[in-house]
């Protein structure tokens, strides 16, 4: 386990929330805290502050991901990595002012 590499997922639909946890796991990253809203993002963060944050754009609540990460970068430095379905351009270019080490679109295999 590498309990020590703290990760926090920020994904509105649970199944997939549980998936990436379940695979997180697997790989053996003990430490996986779960965020469903944008705002419940930034307040773990706060909380856990957390080596990565693994987050989809479309967040439920009033903070998308790309806004979250942005509200939690101006207070921590971690390390973004987006999974999403959403390709298009003006998003893609949201997402790269908060400069992720990657963006990857969904469905993502376990590879």
């Amino acid at each position: 386990m590498k309990p020590e590499f703290r990760i926090l997922i920020c994904e509105s639909d649970p199944s997939t929330a549980v998936d990436l946890k379940r695979r997180l796991h697997a790989l053996g990253y003990g430490y996986v805290a779960l965020a469903a809203t944008g705002e419940e993002a930034v307040k773990a963060a706060a909380e856990v502050k957390p080596c990565l944050l693994v987050t989809e754009v479309d967040l439920k609540g009033h903070l998308d991901g790309i806004t979250a990460v942005t509200e939690i970068q101006r207070h921590l430095n971690i390390s973004t990595l987006y999974v999403t379905a959403r390709s298009d351009q003006a998003t893609l270019e949201r997402a790269k002012s908060t400069c992720p080490c990657s963006y990857l679109l969904k469905p993502t295999t376990p590879r």
